[in-house]
C-alpha cells in the first residue's frame, strides 16, 4: 500500500534467463511454452507415464502372473505322474493328488511326514541309501523300490530324485 491507502501494483518484466531461454513472458504461467527464435513453439517432450498408468500396467501384470500360477498348479496336481518335494532327511514337503492316490492317503495326512513310512518294510534301507546319494550328488538319483499302502498292498515304482538349486 502506499501512503493514499490505494494499492500499488508492479508489473515484474522477465528475467534476463526467461529472455534467452526462449519464453514468451506475456502469456499466462499456466500455459507457457518455450517459443524459438522464430515465433514457432517448441515441441516439449511427453512427460513419463503418470502413476496410474503405471499401477494399472502392475495390477495387469499381478493378474498374468496368478493366472499362471494357478494353471501351473493344476498342472501339478493333476500330472499322470506322482512328485513329492523331500526334505533332506526324508520328510515330506510337497506332493501332488496322483502321489497322494499312489500312496493311499490324503495329502494333509502326509504332509511333514516322513516318507520312509510310506516305503515297504523290505525296502527302506534301499530308500534311505537313495537319500545319501541324492545329498552328496548334483546329478539325478534313481532307485526302484516298493511303496506300501494302508491296505497293505505295495505299489513297485521307479524313485527318481533331483536335487533341488534352493
Amino acid at each position: 500500500m502506499n501512503g493514499n491507502g490505494k494499492c500499488r501494483t508492479t508489473r515484474r518484466r522477465p528475467s534476463r534467463l526467461q529472455s534467452r531461454q526462449g519464453w514468451d513472458a506475456r502469456q499466462p504461467l499456466a500455459s507457457l511454452r518455450p517459443v524459438g527464435k522464430s515465433g514457432v513453439t517448441k515441441k516439449v517432450p511427453r512427460a513419463p507415464r503418470t502413476l496410474r498408468d503405471r499401477l494399472d500396467t502392475l495390477h495387469a501384470a499381478q493378474f498374468e502372473l496368478e493366472v499362471s500360477r494357478d494353471r501351473y498348479a493344476h498342472l501339478y496336481d493333476f500330472a499322470p505322474v506322482g512328485y513329492v518335494s523331500l526334505s533332506l532327511v526324508g520328510q515330506i514337503i510337497q506332493l501332488n493328488l496322483t502321489a497322494a492316490a499312489m500312496l493311499g492317503r490324503s495329502r494333509a495326512a502326509l504332509l511333514k511326514s516322513p516318507f520312509s513310512v510310506c516305503v515297504a518294510k523290505a525296502d527302506v534301507t534301499r530308500f534311505l541309501e537313495h537319500l545319501r546319494r541324492c545329498r552328496g550328488s548334483d546329478t539325478k538319483v534313481v532307485t526302484e523300490l516298493s511303496l506300501r499302502q494302508p491296505s497293505g498292498a505295495e505299489v513297485p515304482v521307479q524313485l527318481v530324485s533331483s536335487p533341488l538349486p534352493y
